[in-house]
């Protein structure tokens, strides 16, 4: 594993059950559609343009400098962004663990595939990671880089718990910088 920061960028935003130009736009372009009473399904690059991730009410979508539509919890969204205008924020910088397929396995990754339901299928280069994250499965190509937003251990240092993600390999060149 290495260790990489996310840059300082500005990204567009809507919360979910506010009505915003924005909201309206990713309704319209079919990358956020309403599922029933305060819950959406959001299309992601990582879903399979049927089954989009699942949020809610009061939940964030981001979408990156490519146009893509990313769900974000609500807490989880707001104590990593700054608002700094109508749909417009700063992501603040932080340092998280990360992995790509470059990388020796390690014990983080044989837990996601052992508690987590993280599946590497080595026959597929544009399917190569799957995951069941957001209410859907997720999928990434081989080039993608798995970014942990927190890894637990117990008292024994062993792994309890990891929250992760995959990340397109062009967006995390464009929002992250690998320190080492």
């Amino acid at each position: 594993m290495y260790t990489v920061v996310k840059k300082n960028l500005l990204v567009q935003a809507c919360r979910l059950g506010e009505d915003s130009p924005l909201y309206q736009r990713l309704v319209e372009e079919g990358k956020i559609v309403p599922v029933s009473d305060g819950v959406y399904q959001v299309l992601s690059l990582e879903t399979d343009g049927q089954h989009g991730e699942i949020a809610c009410d009061g939940d964030f979508v981001k979408v990156d400098p490519k146009g893509c539509a990313y769900p974000n919890e609500a807490d989880i969204f707001l104590e990593n962004h700054v608002k700094i205008g109508e749909n417009l924020y700063m992501e603040k910088t932080q340092r998280r663990p990360a992995w790509d397929v470059q990388e020796p396995m390690c014990d983080e990754i044989a837990f996601l595939m052992e508690q987590k339901g993280l599946v590497i299928d080595r026959q597929s280069t544009d399917r190569y990671f799957s995951a069941p994250l957001c209410g859907t499965t997720l999928y990434a190509a081989r080039d993608a880089v798995i970014v942990f937003y927190s890894i637990t251990r117990g008292e024994n240092g062993l792994i309890t718990d990891a929250i992760f993600n995959f990340v397109n390999r062009e967006v995390f060149i464009e929002s992250y910088e690998r320190l080492g």
